[in-house]
């Protein structure tokens, strides 16, 4: 995907793993920690304002989206592809379901004449089930399921079918912008060629063209707008990190345009259901009939924390452009405490402020303001200029890890699909480190790999991979005063008497270690 690139594999490695193990954090618990920590915490008035919260939490949750074998994953893009079904808001003046049923007749007539129509019969049927059309044609007599499963009283003639087929390519298309948001996080660019591929590639014909305006659809363009168009699918947009961070911005908002999506429940004939409300009707499918009521409210307290959680990592995506693309920012001299406060993952912008008063990094003077003749103020006076924001930010003593950039396009565009794979493939090297864990016999040898050591690795970790070499035997590693003993560094290590097994089940899922014999 990336033409080979180590460090690359590396980090996409590391995102497959983190979401292979969210598996092991509660969904529930994590939710209610958001909503209670950074959503609606107990301040005092005083410090209401200046709540700052860490990414953390949120990327974490973003990983638990991405788990395929998670229940909670289940529910809630199922609750998210189905909240497309209502929430449409198409013109609809006279047309019906008779007209539905006389189109698709006419396409499958059709299509016994003509192949090609087939694929487009299919398309037509996703399109009216993952528009809720039906519905809205049918002035409600054909009823989305949980509208009438709420205890509103309605009936129905028919409900909408939420057979996979037509949700999928929804729900894909919602895991992807959560793939890329996290791609971006990473440093990883997501976005191929020029970035009008996906717009251009298919163009239409002059026949279907012309067709369309001789059915009064369309009107012709001139030739100066058909050579402009022409002109623009050869332009160049892809050529930084600007792209992917405007389009991830742009995709966010369409996501959550679904989750924030209300309802409408004052219309007594017309009552559409909110995306909190789909959530709790699904979630109650999953649960036995003396455990329902447990799904009471939970559709409300995730809109807010999902939604919560997704202008984080926005501001986080944005605050990595600020800090590394000098040309992105209009204040090019200096960032402000908050950005690198998120960028670095510490949960005070204070603890950046202490830095520049110790001394850890530069204080920009300031700019001053020319508005103002009388005042001695300055913009951004005091904050850590971006040079030696950057020097300690990328510090390896930092806690945790800030991905720099690495300027690379994919070969095609990066969506879920791809990053699926590497979910599974991670999932069976944590499987297969499981199962062997419990074998290791005095004779088992184990080597260090070809992976290359980079990044921030800790010194100790660097010896006993390096160490280990072309192959050492688990007694030998194992021995009361081996060099892999001495380098193994965490609090619950008590030197000779403790077992070792979890470290080198730390080095296997690492990479930079195997077991050959």
């Amino acid at each position: 995907m990336y033409s080979e690139d180590k460090h690359i594999a590396t980090r996409i490695d590391e995102i497959a793993t983190s979401i292979a193990k969210s598996n092991a954090i509660n969904p529930w618990k994590l939710i209610n920690k958001i909503y209670d920590k950074e959503v609606n915490p107990k301040t005092n008035s005083k410090s209401k304002h200046k709540k700052f919260n860490s990414y953390h939490n949120s990327l974490n949750l973003a990983f638990m989206l991405l788990d395929e074998e998670s229940v909670f994953s289940e529910i809630f893009w199922k609750s998210y592809a189905q909240t497309y079904q209502v929430s449409n808001n198409l013109f609809i003046d006279d047309m019906g379901v008779g007209d539905m049923k006389n189109i698709i007749v006419s396409l499958e007539k059709e299509s016994k004449k003509n192949k090609s129509l087939e694929l487009t019969l299919s398309k037509f049927k996703n399109f009216i089930s993952q528009n809720g059309l039906l519905r809205t044609f049918s002035k409600t007599q054909i009823e989305f399921a949980p509208t009438v499963t709420q205890g509103w009283g309605f009936g129905a003639l028919a409900l909408l079918s939420d057979d996979e087929e037509s949700l999928n390519p929804i729900i894909n298309n919602g895991k992807s912008i959560i793939t890329k948001m996290i791609f971006n996080i990473y440093g990883l660019r997501v976005t191929s060629g020029l970035g009008t591929e996906s717009y251009f590639q298919k163009m239409i014909s002059n026949k279907d063209i012309n067709f369309l305006i001789k059915s009064n659809l369309l009107k012709k363009a001139s030739k100066k707008l058909k050579d402009r168009l022409k002109e623009l699918s050869y332009t160049e947009f892809n050529d930084s990190f600007s792209w992917d961070t405007e389009n991830i911005w742009l995709k966010s908002e369409e996501f959550l345009k679904q989750i924030n999506f209300r309802g409408e429940v004052e219309d007594p004939i017309d009552k559409k259901i909110g995306f909190y409300g789909i959530f709790e009707s699904i979630m109650k499918e999953y649960l036995d009939d003396d455990h329902k009521e447990f799904a009471y409210n939970w559709g409300n307290i995730l809109e807010e924390v999902i939604s919560h959680s997704i202008e984080t990592l926005v501001y986080l995506i944005r605050s990595r452009q600020e800090f590394f693309y000098i040309e992105s920012s209009w204040n090019k001299d200096s960032i402000s405490e908050d950005a690198l406060a998120m960028v670095t993952g510490l949960s005070n912008p204070n603890s950046v402020k202490n830095a520049v008063k110790n001394g850890e990094m530069e204080a920009f003077p300031g700019l001053p303001l020319k508005t103002i003749k009388t005042s001695s103020s300055r913009f951004f006076d005091g904050q850590p200029t971006k040079n030696s924001a950057l020097n300690w930010a990328l510090d390896k003593k930092r806690k945790y890890v800030v991905h720099e950039p690495i300027d690379k396009k994919p070969e095609r565009d990066i969506d879920y699909s791809y990053l699926l794979k590497e979910i599974i493939k991670a999932r069976e090297a944590i499987e297969k480190s499981k199962k062997k864990s419990v074998i290791f016999n005095d004779s088992d040898i184990f080597a260090r790999t070809d992976k290359e050591i980079f990044g921030r690795v800790a010194p100790h970790n660097k010896r006993r991979w390096e160490w280990i070499g072309e192959g050492k035997t688990f007694k030998k590693i194992n021995a009361k005063n081996s060099t892999y003993r001495k380098c193994i560094d965490r609090k619950t290590y008590k030197k000779h008497t403790s077992p070792i097994t979890q470290d080198i089940l730390y080095d296997l899922n690492s990479g930079y270690i195997k077991q050959i014999k």
